[in-house]
């Protein structure tokens, strides 16, 4: 833990629990990742993860043949065409990808997809506190299965595959880290205002 950690948890705990919330919070911080070097050299972290974005891609692929999807050049669709053309894109100067481009006509879809599997999830969700409905987790559960499918297609098609959203997801992870530990206050907030 680094120095500046300590110094601002100590500000957060009330004194007389001091080192039993410490210790808490310390534990907290591992779960969150906030790992001194954040490197693990003894291990391959993200081995399930890839598994997962293998899988996502072959059942893209067999969708599109299914469906008999093809490509601008009229060729079977497939998701090594969607990931070289994001890959292509971001080696560009820019970085930047045109409305009309393949890229941005699979990521427009998925993230419609996405978004309609994430409403899933709050229909399985009981909203009003005053009624006894409940929630089933099981299907909870499956749909968020269900958008963790579409997420890892819009990674795939933006020309992440799963070593670089583990590097991604560090780096913010990272960054919100440090928020938290400056007392971060988002833009527009009423405590923002001095």
């Amino acid at each position: 833990m680094h120095d500046h950690d300590r110094d601002h948890d100590r500000e957060l705990l009330p004194d007389h629990d001091s080192e039993v919330l410490a210790k808490r919070l310390a534990g907290f911080r591992a779960l969150a990742g906030a790992f001194p070097d954040m490197e693990f050299p003894d291990r391959e972290p993200v081995d399930m993860l890839e598994r997962l974005f293998e899988m996502q891609s072959g059942l893209n692929n067999y969708v599109f043949l299914k469906q008999g999807l093809v490509d601008r050049n009229q060729n079977h669709l497939t998701m090594t065409t969607l990931l070289e053309s994001a890959k292509q894109i971001l080696a560009d100067d820019s970085g930047k990808a045109t409305v009309n481009s393949l890229t941005v006509e699979w990521l427009t879809k998925y993230v419609k997809a996405l978004s309609e599997e994430v409403g899933e999830v709050g229909e399985a969700l009981p909203w009003k506190f005053w009624s006894k409905s409940v929630a089933d987790l099981d299907h909870v559960q499956e749909e968020i299965v269900d958008a963790l499918h579409f997420w890892i297609s819009l990674s795939l098609v933006s020309g992440m595959d799963a070593r670089a959203v583990f590097q991604k997801y560090l780096d913010k992870n990272r960054v919100n880290l440090d928020r938290q530990n400056q007392g971060y206050v988002a833009k527009g907030d009423i405590s923002n205002v001095v």
